[in-house]
Protein backbone atom coordinates (compact mmCIF):
# COMPACT_ATOMS: atom_id res chain seq x y z
CA UNK A 1 0.00 0.00 0.00
CA UNK A 2 2.91 2.32 1.07
CA UNK A 3 4.83 2.25 -1.85
CA UNK A 4 1.49 2.51 -4.10
CA UNK A 5 0.37 5.36 -2.64
CA UNK A 6 3.99 7.27 -3.04
CA UNK A 7 4.25 6.35 -6.45
CA UNK A 8 0.58 7.92 -7.08
CA UNK A 9 1.63 11.17 -4.99
CA UNK A 10 5.14 11.00 -7.09
CA UNK A 11 2.82 11.56 -10.34
CA UNK A 12 0.89 14.01 -8.59
CA UNK A 13 3.68 16.14 -7.73
CA UNK A 14 5.08 15.61 -11.03
CA UNK A 15 2.12 16.86 -12.93
CA UNK A 16 0.76 19.16 -10.62
CA UNK A 17 3.88 20.92 -8.97
CA UNK A 18 3.13 20.09 -4.77
CA UNK A 19 1.18 17.40 -3.08
CA UNK A 20 -2.92 16.93 -2.95
CA UNK A 21 -4.46 18.76 -0.22
CA UNK A 22 -6.73 15.73 0.07
CA UNK A 23 -6.50 11.76 -0.54
CA UNK A 24 -9.06 9.55 -0.38
CA UNK A 25 -8.83 6.18 -1.55
CA UNK A 26 -12.05 3.65 -2.21
CA UNK A 27 -11.58 -0.32 -1.87
CA UNK A 28 -13.72 -3.02 -1.94
CA UNK A 29 -11.94 -5.41 0.44
CA UNK A 30 -11.31 -4.91 4.03
CA UNK A 31 -7.57 -2.98 4.64
CA UNK A 32 -5.40 -5.20 6.74
CA UNK A 33 -3.25 -3.90 9.69
CA UNK A 34 -0.13 -3.79 7.20
CA UNK A 35 -2.22 -1.63 4.72
CA UNK A 36 -3.60 0.65 7.17
CA UNK A 37 0.16 1.08 8.64
CA UNK A 38 1.26 1.91 5.01
CA UNK A 39 -1.56 4.40 4.37
CA UNK A 40 -0.53 6.08 7.63
CA UNK A 41 3.07 5.82 7.55
CA UNK A 42 2.66 8.21 3.88
CA UNK A 43 0.04 10.60 4.05
CA UNK A 44 1.46 12.65 6.50
CA UNK A 45 1.23 16.25 5.39
CA UNK A 46 -2.22 15.82 3.57
CA UNK A 47 -4.83 17.27 5.78
CA UNK A 48 -7.84 15.36 4.36
CA UNK A 49 -7.26 11.64 4.39
CA UNK A 50 -9.37 8.48 4.56
CA UNK A 51 -8.64 4.47 3.51
CA UNK A 52 -12.55 3.99 3.05
CA UNK A 53 -13.56 0.11 1.88
CA UNK A 54 -16.90 0.14 0.20
CA UNK A 55 -19.57 -2.87 0.13
CA UNK A 56 -23.04 -4.12 -1.19
CA UNK A 57 -24.70 -6.64 1.00
CA UNK A 58 -28.12 -6.25 0.16
CA UNK A 59 -29.48 -4.26 2.73
CA UNK A 60 -32.97 -2.23 1.73
CA UNK A 61 -34.33 0.26 3.57
CA UNK A 62 -38.07 1.28 2.80
CA UNK A 63 -39.97 4.26 3.13
CA UNK A 64 -43.25 5.01 3.68
CA UNK A 65 -45.45 5.17 0.52
CA UNK A 66 -45.19 3.69 -2.66
CA UNK A 67 -41.73 5.67 -3.73
CA UNK A 68 -38.55 4.20 -3.33
CA UNK A 69 -36.25 5.77 -0.89
CA UNK A 70 -34.59 9.11 -1.89
CA UNK A 71 -31.39 9.58 -3.41
CA UNK A 72 -28.66 10.86 -1.43
CA UNK A 73 -30.26 9.31 1.89
CA UNK A 74 -27.58 7.98 4.54
CA UNK A 75 -27.93 5.96 7.67
CA UNK A 76 -25.34 6.74 9.70
CA UNK A 77 -23.51 4.08 11.90
CA UNK A 78 -21.70 6.46 13.51
CA UNK A 79 -18.39 8.68 12.75
CA UNK A 80 -16.86 6.59 10.84
CA UNK A 81 -19.61 4.14 9.16
CA UNK A 82 -22.89 3.51 7.44
CA UNK A 83 -25.26 3.53 3.95
CA UNK A 84 -25.49 5.72 1.47
CA UNK A 85 -27.88 5.77 -0.77
CA UNK A 86 -26.42 6.28 -4.34
CA UNK A 87 -29.44 5.54 -6.19
CA UNK A 88 -32.83 6.04 -5.60
CA UNK A 89 -36.05 8.35 -6.07
CA UNK A 90 -35.03 11.53 -7.81
CA UNK A 91 -38.10 14.39 -7.09
CA UNK A 92 -36.32 16.42 -9.45
CA UNK A 93 -36.84 13.16 -12.53
CA UNK A 94 -39.68 12.34 -10.38
CA UNK A 95 -38.88 8.79 -11.17
CA UNK A 96 -36.43 6.25 -9.80
CA UNK A 97 -34.52 5.67 -12.97
CA UNK A 98 -33.84 1.79 -11.91
CA UNK A 99 -35.09 -1.36 -11.97
CA UNK A 100 -35.13 -3.02 -8.92
CA UNK A 101 -35.17 -1.77 -5.54
CA UNK A 102 -32.34 0.23 -4.71
CA UNK A 103 -29.55 -1.36 -2.35
CA UNK A 104 -26.88 1.32 -1.08
CA UNK A 105 -23.18 1.57 -0.24
CA UNK A 106 -21.93 0.76 3.32
CA UNK A 107 -18.99 2.04 4.18
CA UNK A 108 -17.76 -0.54 6.31
CA UNK A 109 -14.31 1.03 6.73
CA UNK A 110 -13.39 4.35 7.23
CA UNK A 111 -9.34 5.04 8.31
CA UNK A 112 -8.14 8.61 8.33
CA UNK A 113 -9.53 12.25 9.32
CA UNK A 114 -12.69 12.36 7.14
CA UNK A 115 -15.96 11.95 8.85
CA UNK A 116 -18.90 9.50 7.25
CA UNK A 117 -20.55 12.53 6.54
CA UNK A 118 -17.90 13.60 4.27
CA UNK A 119 -17.41 10.00 2.67
CA UNK A 120 -20.84 10.32 1.80
CA UNK A 121 -20.87 13.30 0.07
CA UNK A 122 -18.01 13.00 -1.96
CA UNK A 123 -19.28 9.05 -2.84
CA UNK A 124 -22.63 11.05 -4.11
CA UNK A 125 -20.61 13.11 -6.38
CA UNK A 126 -18.69 10.21 -7.35
CA UNK A 127 -21.60 8.75 -8.59
CA UNK A 128 -22.77 11.77 -10.80
CA UNK A 129 -19.36 11.99 -12.54
CA UNK A 130 -19.08 9.63 -14.95
CA UNK A 131 -19.12 11.19 -18.14
CA UNK A 132 -18.61 7.79 -19.86
CA UNK A 133 -22.57 6.95 -19.16
CA UNK A 134 -25.88 8.79 -20.26
CA UNK A 135 -27.13 7.84 -16.59
CA UNK A 136 -28.09 10.32 -14.00
CA UNK A 137 -26.18 8.27 -11.41
CA UNK A 138 -24.52 4.99 -10.48
CA UNK A 139 -24.60 2.94 -8.20
CA UNK A 140 -20.60 2.35 -7.77
CA UNK A 141 -18.37 6.03 -7.73
CA UNK A 142 -16.07 6.64 -10.39
CA UNK A 143 -13.18 5.44 -9.04
CA UNK A 144 -14.53 1.74 -7.96
CA UNK A 145 -16.34 1.50 -11.53
CA UNK A 146 -13.48 3.21 -13.70
CA UNK A 147 -10.55 1.31 -11.70
CA UNK A 148 -12.47 -2.39 -12.53
CA UNK A 149 -12.35 -1.31 -16.22
CA UNK A 150 -8.71 -0.27 -16.36
CA UNK A 151 -7.85 -3.71 -14.62
CA UNK A 152 -9.71 -6.07 -17.26
CA UNK A 153 -7.69 -3.24 -19.98
CA UNK A 154 -4.48 -4.16 -18.02
CA UNK A 155 -5.03 -7.71 -18.10
CA UNK A 156 -5.67 -7.56 -21.90
CA UNK A 157 -2.77 -5.30 -21.99
CA UNK A 158 -0.20 -7.25 -20.45
CA UNK A 159 2.42 -4.40 -20.00
CA UNK A 160 5.26 -3.50 -17.50
CA UNK A 161 4.58 0.20 -17.68
CA UNK A 162 1.02 1.42 -17.79
CA UNK A 163 0.19 4.51 -19.16
CA UNK A 164 -1.02 7.26 -16.59
CA UNK A 165 -3.75 8.51 -18.79
CA UNK A 166 -7.21 8.99 -18.60
CA UNK A 167 -7.50 8.64 -22.80
CA UNK A 168 -5.53 5.90 -23.10
CA UNK A 169 -8.40 3.11 -21.13
CA UNK A 170 -11.46 5.03 -22.76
Amino acid sequence: MAELIKRVLATYDAEVGGPPQRLIIHKTSRSTAAERQGFEDVIRGIHDSALVTLSHRGIVCLRPGTKPVLRGTIVDFGDKKGLVYTTGYIPFLRCYPGFRIPQPLEVTENWGTLTFREVAADLLRLTKLNWNTAAFCCVDPITIAFSRRVGEILKIANTEKPSRFYRDYM
